[in-house]
């Protein structure tokens, strides 16, 4: 589990990316491992989504829900309570819900698909260096905006 983002990391409540990784000691340690979350489809990265700025905490999760519900690609989410055991002591501290107060209760957030290729995601077919003409460069495309970077994937129709 890691923060993600880039201008929401000044938030107090944090954006997460989780990958879920096999335990020490199993047959392929320290490697990903697809799960189910929540009855959402098999994957090993997820997002905890805190709409921080979004006081009503559904704005995106609507948007989502209503792309899917009209037959348009929208990522799948649930809203979730987060709890963490900061600590380490096995027992979750509610504490006053402050922060100072040493609760292990961060909130509602917004468990989500990490948008990206694959077969339980965004199923299409990669576009490869050597695809220069139709059909292998016609399709959807998703693209992708990071800070610094941009992607693109493309689909086969």
């Amino acid at each position: 589990m890691h923060v993600r983002g880039f201008s929401s990391t000044v938030y107090d409540k944090k954006q997460y990316r989780l990958e879920i990784l096999n335990l020490p000691g199993a047959l392929v340690p320290e490697s990903d491992q697809d799960i189910s979350l929540l009855g959402l489809p098999s994957e090993s990265d997820w997002i905890l989504f805190g709409p921080y700025s979004d006081k009503t905490l559904m704005r995106n999760h609507l948007m989502y829900t209503w792309n899917r519900d009209m037959g348009r690609y929208g990522v799948r989410c649930r809203f979730v309570e987060v709890f963490l055991d900061k600590d380490g002591n096995g027992a979750i501290e509610f504490g006053d819900g402050t922060e100072s107060s040493g609760t292990d209760y961060w909130g509602v957030y917004v468990l989500m698909e990490n948008i990206k290729q694959g077969k339980n995601r965004i199923d299409i077919d990669k576009v490869r260096p050597w695809h220069t003409t139709e059909p292998e460069i016609t399709g959807g495309y998703v693209l992708k905006k990071d800070h610094n970077k941009m992607r693109c994937r493309a689909a086969k129709i």
